[in-house]
């Protein structure tokens, strides 16, 4: 269980400012956590734009069940990356690292900060991490399937099963992120050698990134209050009249509309599918969790308060060097 009211020491704020690379912030964390008002904020401070980094709110006519921020909750602050494309349209991780730094780029160029925010974790690793060493990219099939598995599993995998392995050095470090990685690449046939990592990755930004994190029993509470909040404002009637869009990936595989399809289509009533819902919440917020915990990136800052003071903290950090 994490704790509260601490910072994990993963920022490294004494990082010097790269003027060729491109600049940003980067906010990810489980949902219901407060990551939109948060990126709103900042970009009211900084004179920024924001960039949407999650995989149902990019899609059109997804609006209540994907908690899409609102014209009035926006606060006037320009958002991309939002109702790009239809359910029935499909998009990859690579178009959205592709289109998101391209929204950078535009950004910059106007002068502002560009945010990257969202609960996507598969999108946000794509843009910050493309492992350009070793002509490998990553193999998010393999990745997403990993996520769930815990450290100590990964060493006694690999130790026991992957004795191809060329570092012995990386099973002591008990690093899962980076066991991960070489799983990942060994498994698809491109793995290199990851004892150096000074000789063969060097990171592609000078971006923050934020992880916005607490307690899972109080973010369960916030998304059982937002499941509710969803249903008493016309989240099941937005799935009915989506109904020609069930079967396709955007809301079949969808927290949130996965169970109100399956509800309707079992004529359960609303209380049984809050009750769907919240289960699939609860695994979803664990993945988040443990998937934007692995994600390797030098400037990060792992934030467990309630009030995020120390990503403030973090931010001007960031912003004054």
């Amino acid at each position: 269980m994490v704790q509260k009211n601490r910072v994990k020491k993963h920022a490294k704020y004494d990082i010097p400012r790269d003027d060729s690379k491109l600049r940003f912030i980067a906010i990810g964390g489980p949902t219901c956590i407060g990551k939109s008002a948060y990126a709103i904020k900042l970009a009211k401070k900084y004179n920024g734009e924001i960039i949407s980094a999650d995989s149902v709110q990019i899609y059109k006519k997804l609006n209540i069940g994907s908690g899409k921020v609102t014209e009035e909750e926006m606060q006037g602050i320009p958002h991309h990356l939002l109702d790009i494309i239809m359910p029935n349209q499909t998009i990859t991780i690579a178009d959205f690292a592709d289109m998101a730094r391209k929204c950078i780029k535009e950004i910059i160029s106007r002068g502002k900060l560009p945010i990257v925010v969202g609960g996507t974790g598969l999108y946000i690793d794509a843009l910050l991490n493309d492992y350009s060493c070793g002509d490998s990219a990553p193999n998010y099939d393999i990745r997403e399937r990993m996520t769930s598995v815990q450290e100590v599993f990964l060493e006694d995998y690999m130790k026991s099963s992957l004795d191809s392995l060329d570092d012995e050095s990386i099973l002591n470090k008990k690093d899962a992120p980076r066991l991960e990685r070489e799983i990942e690449q060994w498994l698809d046939g491109s793995a290199f050698d990851l004892s150096d990592e000074s000789d063969c990755y060097e990171e592609p930004y000078d971006a923050l990134l934020l992880f916005l994190d607490n307690d899972r029993n109080l973010i369960d509470e916030l998304a059982e209050k937002r499941i509710y909040y969803m249903l008493d404002h016309g989240l099941i009637e937005e799935v009915r009249k989506l109904r020609a869009y069930w079967n396709y990936k955007s809301m079949n595989s969808s927290v949130g509309y996965r169970d109100v399809i399956t509800g309707l289509k079992h004529r359960a009533d609303k209380q049984t599918i809050a009750d769907m819902m919240m289960d699939s919440y609860h695994a979803l917020i664990k993945k988040q969790q443990m998937f934007f915990n692995s994600i390797r990136w030098g400037n990060k800052a792992h934030i467990v308060d309630g009030d995020f003071k120390k990503a403030d903290v973090a931010v001007r950090e960031f912003m004054g060097r």
